[in-house]
C-alpha cells in the first residue's frame, strides 16, 4: 500500500487526509452537531478529563471552546465532581490571566463547559519546542510571564481558591504573549468546611479520609503533574494557597533555565525527589539568571511551608523589583550606547569643521623651461621613456646628445 501511494503523490495526500478525517470522526464524534446554541467546528485536543472542540456560538456569532468529560466518565462520582468543581471555580474568577468559563451545561447526560477560545500555545509547549541548550525566555519575557501568573493566582486566592495543579501544561500562552490559567479541576475552597452549593460528590469526597484527597489530585492529571506538587500535598497533608506557590516556584525554575527542578520517571521517584532532595542550582544550570531571580525561586521551592512565601503578592512585589532593576539596568546602557554615539558624532563632526576652516593650499605658478631641441630637418615624429635613462632611439639620437 505504501508503495502503490508513493507512486502517486496527489492519491497519497488525498488517501492520508481521508484517514485523518475519518479519524477525527472518531475520535472527536460531535464534529458538525448543534448543541444548544453552538455549532461544532472541529477538534481541538483531549486528555483525561475530556474532549475539547472549537464551536461557533450561533447566538453571538463568536467562537468558543467547548469540554466534554469523556463518555466513560460521565458516571462517575469523582470525574463529575472534578468536572463541576471547576466549572463552579472559574466562572466565579474574573481575571484576565485566568481563562473565563461561559457556561456550564450537560448534552445528552455528558456534562460539558464552555470557554474563552485561545490561540497561541501551552508553557509546556513553548519550553519543549526551546533550544535545550538555552533558556525558553529572554529575561524580560519570563518577568512578565511570570508576574501575569501571579496576578492571576492571586485573583484565585483572594477567593478562597486553591488550585493544586498548577504547571506548565496548565499555564496557556497566548500569541499575544498573554498568561491564562486553566483547568482549574483539582481546585479546593480553603474553608474548613464544604460550602453548601458544592455538589453532592464533592461534600461525600470531603468526608472521607485524608488520602482520597491525595487520590483525587492524581486522578485523570497527565504523567508528570506528580513533579509539580507540594511537599504537604504529597504527605497527604491539609493544603492552603502556599501549595500553588510551591508548585509556582518549579514552574519559575523551569522556565528560568529550561530543566524540570526535580527528575524522574515515575509518581513515586518524583514524591520522594520533592521530600527529600534539593534541584541543581538555578545559576549552576543557568548562569545567565539573575541572583535575585534564583533567590525568589529558592523561597518559593522551600520545604517547610513556613519558610517559603506565604502569598503570591509577596512574590510579585520581589518580581516587580527586579524588573524595576532590570529595566533600569538596560536603560543605563542604552544611556551609556547612545552617549558613546553622541560622542563619536561630535568628534567627527569637529573634525569635519576644522577640515572646512583649513586654509586652502594654492599651487604655485609652474614653469615650463624648453630641455631639448631638434632642428627643422630632424622633427621628432615619436618619443618613448628609456627604461635606463641612456638608451635613444635611433629617431632620438639628437635629442639623447
Amino acid at each position: 500500500m505504501e508503495e502503490l501511494l508513493s507512486s502517486d503523490l496527489a492519491l497519497g495526500d488525498d488517501f492520508h487526509s481521508a484517514v485523518r478525517s475519518e479519524l477525527g470522526g472518531f475520535h472527536f464524534p460531535l464534529v458538525g452537531e448543534t448543541i444548544s446554541h453552538y455549532r461544532i467546528l472541529e477538534g481541538l485536543g483531549s486528555g483525561g478529563m475530556g474532549l475539547v472542540y472549537r464551536a461557533e456560538d450561533i447566538k453571538l456569532g463568536r467562537q468558543v471552546a467547548i469540554k466534554f468529560l469523556p463518555e466513560e466518565s460521565a458516571t462517575d462520582p469523582t470525574s463529575l465532581g472534578r468536572f463541576e468543581r471547576e466549572a463552579r471555580s472559574a466562572s466565579a474568577l474574573e481575571n484576565p490571566n485566568i481563562c473565563p468559563i461561559y457556561e456550564f451545561g450537560e448534552h445528552e447526560g455528558r456534562p460539558f463547559l464552555v470557554m474563552q477560545l485561545l490561540e497561541g500555545q501551552t508553557l509546556r509547549e513553548l519550553i519543549s519546542a526551546s533550544d535545550k541548550q538555552e533558556a525558553p525566555f529572554e529575561l524580560s519575557t519570563l518577568l512578565n510571564l511570570a508576574i501575569q501568573i501571579l496576578d492571576g493566582l492571586d485573583a484565585a486566592h483572594s477567593k478562597g481558591i486553591v488550585h493544586r495543579d498548577i504547571k506548565p501544561a496548565n499555564i496557556f500562552i497566548t500569541k499575544h504573549g498573554q498568561a491564562k490559567i486553566l483547568d482549574f479541576g483539582l481546585a479546593k475552597l480553603t474553608q474548613s468546611e464544604p460550602v453548601d452549593d458544592e455538589p453532592d460528590a464533592v461534600r461525600g469526597a470531603a468526608r472521607s479520609n485524608a488520602s482520597a484527597d491525595l487520590l483525587l489530585s492524581r486522578t485523570g492529571v497527565a504523567m508528570g503533574t506528580a513533579g509539580y506538587m507540594s511537599p504537604e500535598q504529597v504527605r497527604g497533608d491539609k493544603v492552603d494557597a502556599r501549595t500553588d506557590l510551591f508548585s509556582y516556584g518549579l514552574v519559575l525554575y523551569e522556565i528560568a533555565t529550561g530543566k524540570r527542578a526535580f527528575a524522574g520517571e515515575t509518581g513515586p521517584l518524583l514524591q520522594d525527589a520533592i521530600l527529600n532532595e534539593t534541584p541543581p542550582p538555578v545559576r549552576e544550570v543557568n548562569p545567565a539568571v539573575p541572583a535575585k531571580l534564583e533567590r525568589i525561586i529558592n523561597n518559593a521551592i522551600e520545604k517547610n511551608v513556613q519558610s517559603r512565601y506565604q502569598t503570591a503578592k509577596e512574590i510579585r512585589a520581589d518580581l516587580q523589583k527586579l524588573k524595576a532593576e532590570t529595566e533600569r539596568h538596560r536603560a543605563r546602557w542604552w544611556a551609556v550606547g547612545l552617549g558613546v554615539l553622541a560622542l563619536l558624532i561630535a568628534v567627527a563632526s569637529i573634525w569635519f569643521v576644522w577640515l572646512q576652516h583649513q586654509p586652502q593650499q594654492v599651487p604655485s605658478n609652474l614653469k615650463f623651461r624648453q630641455l631639448t631641441f631638434n632642428s627643422p630637418e630632424n622633427q621628432v615624429k615619436g618619443g618613448q621613456i628609456s627604461p635606463t635613462g641612456k638608451t635613444c632611439s635611433t629617431s632620438m639620437k639628437e635629442v639623447c646628445t
